[in-house]
């Protein structure tokens, strides 16, 4: 360019540098998205507790089992005989001691399982299943 262009352009002034915030931006926009995974998961995982925010723990299967078995009156033969069929092995776990006893009880209460009508359950027979209770709850 000429001088005289240059004298004519005195009152412009040179380009001032712009500081580079897109740095910050993404460094808030990260922030931004991880704060709003945060509130939803807390929100999400209250919504799952119920309306009054408490979830009851859930009970050991070996204790309910326990505690029915310990229920069980022999009133009713066919539901006796079925529920310690079932809830036996959960109590005995890997005691084979006791789970001989079981398998050998199991074959003599098959009389009682599978038919329409049953015979009450005998004396020495509601005994058994109480004594292998008391064996299994006792833990030996």
């Amino acid at each position: 360019m000429s001088p005289e262009v240059l004298q004519k352009l005195k009152d412009i002034k040179p380009p001032v540098p712009v500081p580079d915030m897109s740095l910050w931006w993404w460094v808030m926009a990260v922030v931004l998205a991880v704060l709003v995974v945060l509130v939803v998961l807390v929100v999400r995982s209250l919504l799952r507790r119920g309306p009054c925010c408490y979830r009851p723990r859930r009970r050991d299967r070996k204790q309910e089992a326990v505690e029915r078995l310990k229920r069980l009156d022999g009133a009713d033969t066919k539901e006796t005989v079925y529920a310690f069929t079932e809830l036996f092995p959960l109590v005995a776990g890997e005691n084979t001691a006791l789970m001989a006893e079981y398998e050998a009880l199991v074959k003599r209460l098959a009389r009682y399982k599978y038919q329409k009508e049953v015979p009450p359950l005998g004396r020495e027979d509601r005994r058994a299943i109480k004594a292998l209770i008391a064996k299994g709850v006792k833990g030996g």
